[in-house]
C-alpha cells in the first residue's frame, strides 16, 4: 500500500503527541499518587498524635504494658465514627511482638498480625505506607518516653478517592489528547500542504509535462529550503533539455539541408547522364542512318558490277566488296540496336544461322589481306 509523505508526517506527529501526552499523564498519575499517599500519612499522624502523646506519658515510669491497657480502653469504633476523613476505614494497634493490642473488632485483640505485607514493611523510625487490596495502610511507629519503639498504629484508608482521581485524570487526558491530536493534525496538515505538498505536486506536474515534451510548464516555487533547491535543479534540467532539443533541431535541419543538397546533386547528375545518353543515342542513330545511305549505294553498285562482270577474278573482288559492305551494314545495324536498347525499344529475333555461309563470307572479307601476305585461306566443312 502506498503511503504519501503527508500521511507519514502526520503519523509521526500523532505518535509524538501520543507519547508526550502518555508520559505526561503517567507522570501526573504518579505525582497524584505520591501526593495522596503523603496526605494519608499526614492524616494518620493527625488521628494518632494525641494517642501517641498520651502513650509517651504512660511509659515514663517504664511500666510494661500500661500503655496497652490504656489503648485497649479507648473506643476505636468511636474514633472511626467521629472522624472527619471519609476515606478512613480502620485503625488498630500492634505491639513490638506483632500482636494486636487494640482493634475495633474485639475478637482480634491479643491475636498475632497475620498480614505479612504489613509486617515486612514496618519501619520503627518513620511512617510506612503499605499498599493493600483496594486500600492503603499507614504504619505509624509508637515510641515510649525513652524514644524506644514499642509498637505501631495501623491506619487504613480506602483507595477509592485515588482511583476516582486517577480515572478523572485519564479521562481528561484522553479528551485533551483527542482535542490536541485533531488540532495538531489539522494545523500540521495545513502547514504541510502549503510548505511541502503543494511544491511537490508542482514538481510532479512539471516532471509529467517534461516527459510529454512540454517544456513551458511553470514552477512557482520561491522557498529557500531543500524544496527550493530541488526546484532550481528542475529548472536547470529543463534549460539543459531545451538546449539539447534546440541543438538536435539544428543538427536535423543541417542534415535535411545536406540530404536535400546531395539529392539535388544526384538528380542533376542523373539528368545530365540521361541527357548525355540521349545525345549519344541520337548521335549513333543519326550516324548509322548517315552511313547506311552511302553504304547502300556502294553495295548496290558493287552488286551491279558483279552481275555485269564476266572476269572471274574481278567477280571475286566484287563479291568480297559486297560481303565486306554487308558486314559493315550489319555493324551499323548493331549500333542502331544499341540506341534502341537505350531507348527501351530493343526486340530480339530468333533466326537460323548457316555456318558454311558465314565462314565463306569471312574468308571473302580476308581474301585480299591473305593475298597480300601470300597466304592461302581455305575453309573445310564436314557435313
Amino acid at each position: 500500500m502506498r503511503v504519501s509523505i503527508a500521511h507519514k508526517i502526520l503519523l509521526i506527529i500523532g505518535f509524538t503527541i501520543t507519547l508526550i501526552l502518555g508520559v505526561s499523564t503517567t507522570l501526573h498519575v504518579i505525582e497524584l499518587k505520591e501526593q495522596t499517599l503523603l496526605n494519608m500519612s499526614e492524616k494518620a499522624n493527625a488521628i494518632v498524635s494525641p494517642m501517641l502523646s498520651e502513650i509517651k506519658t504512660l511509659t515514663k515510669d517504664n511500666t510494661v504494658g500500661s500503655w496497652v491497657l490504656k489503648i485497649q480502653g479507648i473506643t476505636l469504633k468511636g474514633i472511626l465514627a467521629n472522624n472527619t476523613f471519609d476515606d478512613l476505614k480502620t485503625i488498630y494497634f500492634i505491639d513490638q511482638n506483632n500482636f494486636i493490642a487494640a482493634h475495633p473488632d474485639y475478637s482480634k485483640v491479643d491475636t498475632l498480625e497475620t498480614n505479612q505485607t504489613i509486617i515486612k514493611q514496618l519501619n520503627p523510625k518513620q511512617n510506612s505506607i503499605i499498599t493493600l487490596d483496594q486500600q492503603y495502610a499507614v504504619a505509624v511507629p509508637i515510641n515510649n518516653a525513652q524514644d524506644e519503639n514499642i509498637g505501631y498504629v495501623i491506619v487504613s484508608f480506602s483507595d477509592i478517592d485515588l482511583t476516582l482521581k486517577t480515572k478523572s485524570i485519564i479521562s481528561n487526558a484522553v479528551s485533551l489528547f483527542a482535542i490536541y491530536l485533531l488540532t495538531a493534525l489539522l494545523i500540521a496538515y495545513i502547514i504541510i500542504r502549503r510548505i511541502i505538498l503543494q511544491p511537490i505536486e508542482q514538481l510532479v506536474e512539471f516532471s509529467h509535462a517534461v516527459t510529454t515534451g512540454n517544456l513551458n510548464c511553470p514552477i512557482n516555487i520561491k522557498s529557500r529550503d531543500e524544496i527550493g533547491t530541488l526546484a532550481s535543479g528542475f529548472k536547470m534540467m529543463r534549460a539543459a533539455v531545451r538546449q539539447q532539443i534546440n541543438s538536435m533541431h539544428e543538427q536535423h535541419s543541417q542534415l535535411e539541408e545536406t540530404v536535400a543538397k546531395r539529392t539535388q546533386e544526384y538528380l542533376d547528375a542523373k539528368e545530365q547522364a540521361e541527357q548525355s545518353n540521349q545525345a549519344k543515342s541520337r548521335f549513333l542513330a543519326n550516324m548509322s542512318h548517315e552511313l547506311r545511305t552511302p553504304l547502300n549505294a556502294v553495295l548496290g553498285f558493287s552488286q551491279l558490277l558483279q552481275d555485269s562482270e564476266t572476269d572471274k577474278n574481278k567477280r571475286r573482288y566484287l563479291e568480297a566488296i559486297s560481303i565486306s559492305g554487308s558486314s559493315l551494314l550489319n555493324v551499323l545495324n548493331d549500333i542502331l540496336d544499341l540506341s534502341k536498347i537505350d531507348a527501351g525499344k530493343m526486340q530480339l529475333d530468333m533466326e537460323r544461322v548457316e555456318i558454311p555461309t558465314m565462314c565463306h563470307e569471312l574468308s571473302m572479307m580476308f581474301l585480299q589481306l591473305s593475298a597480300q601476305k601470300d597466304l592461302d585461306l581455305q575453309n573445310h566443312f564436314t557435313p
